[in-house]
């Protein structure tokens, strides 16, 4: 295998697709980056079993073949080249030679048989949607993903398609999130993908314009961004009926700048630490939320003044799962409503229900 090309752009495609390459393997091959000849240049290929990314850059190929190269080394060795183009040599044994101007570096590869194949995902339904739109819907929905392997289906983000929306939820055992979307198709699916999958889909996409395609199989799934390919099982199991969890009246309702209370909690939180343990005590009273957390470091006290009706009511949050839940927050006001000490509190827009929160309270002593 010969080839020639961009440096800045081989760069960028190795960064990419080593997202879905394992860091340590018994199986040599899963640290390494697949790079075969294709019809208009060279593709790039990186897998751990679980989830895959490809890509294909342009290059003028003198010589068609495929080759494994360990991830780290050939990135290390690209991003430090001299000079904007690269020349890539394989030869039956493997041998590599990379040369950029005066820079010639010699490595060993792997061999292409040891790779294993990428899923081949036989695409029975497919939908579309903004890239900007997907993004800010994982964004606002990835906090919530479970970590608790004994429900394993619960470490993924549901995606529901129907009626002409989308709806993405993810659960942890404290906090619930749900973001909708309209979307233009007539399909109705149902699917998991797992958070890790998510993580990486976020960091690959953009704040364009652009069309993602989602391609769905039995157990596949395959999101198609802007010369990328994501390959990712899909996972089994029933998620939780999340709509019936989420409370459709309330005691007290509460209109306020989320920046304000954001502010607030992590003032609190400031004589919290994982040794020292203690919920944030909130008093919802006449107009005012008055905010204190009382430990072994200090006493904390911040107010806000908001736009209440209904209910006095005093209930306590874990302040780390309150943080990460506001900080999905994408609007500049959001609404509370509560149903009680003991209830869940639901977090709003100012307006509408474009994501809906929900965020579990602590006992009180």
């Amino acid at each position: 295998m010969i080839f020639t090309c961009d440096v800045s752009a081989l760069s960028e495609a190795i960064l990419s697709v080593s997202h879905a390459i394992m860091a340590k393997s018994n199986v040599a091959a899963l640290e390494g980056i697949l790079i075969e000849t294709a019809e208009g240049g060279v593709r790039l290929s990186g897998y751990n079993l679980e989830l895959g990314i490809t890509t294909v850059i342009d290059a003028n190929v003198a010589e068609e073949g495929r080759a494994v190269f360990s991830a780290r080394l050939f990135g290390e060795i690209i991003r430090k080249l001299p000079e904007t183009s690269v020349k890539i040599s394989v030869d039956d044994k493997l041998a590599v030679s990379i040369v950029s101007g005066a820079a010639v570096f010699d490595i060993i590869a792997i061999s292409a048989d040891e790779y294993p194949e990428l899923p081949s995902v036989i695409s029975e339904k497919s939908v579309s949607i903004g890239e900007s739109v997907i993004k800010s819907m994982i964004r606002q929905t990835i906090f919530a993903v479970s970590t608790d392997e004994t429900r394993p289906v619960h470490t993924g983000i549901k995606f529901d398609i129907a009626d002409g929306k989308i709806n993405l939820a993810a659960i942890n055992g404290v906090c619930l999130a749900v973001r909708t979307e309209n979307i233009e198709s007539d399909e109705n699916l149902s699917f998991v993908v797992p958070g890790k999958t998510m993580n990486v889909l976020l960091k690959l996409l953009g704040d364009g314009e652009e069309m993602i395609k989602i391609s769905i199989g039995k157990r596949q799934i395959i999101f198609s961004i802007g010369g990328y390919n994501i390959y990712s099982r899909l996972l089994d199991g029933q998620f939780i009926d999340y709509a019936s969890t989420i409370p459709k009246e309330g005691k007290t309702e509460v209109y306020l700048p989320t920046r304000s209370l954001m502010q607030c909690v992590e003032r609190a939180s400031l004589i919290i630490s994982e040794r020292v343990k203690s919920p944030v005590r909130f008093n919802f009273e006449d107009g005012v939320i008055k905010i204190n957390c009382l430990t072994i470091l200090g006493k904390s006290y911040n107010e806000i003044e908001v736009n209440m009706s209904g209910e006095n009511i005093e209930i306590g949050f874990n302040d780390r799962y309150l943080l990460e839940t506001l900080k999905a927050v994408e609007t500049d006001y959001i609404r509370i409503i509560l149903s009680g000490s003991y209830a869940p509190m639901k977090i709003l827009p100012a307006e509408g229900e474009g994501f809906v929160f929900l965020v579990l309270p602590v006992g009180l002593k």
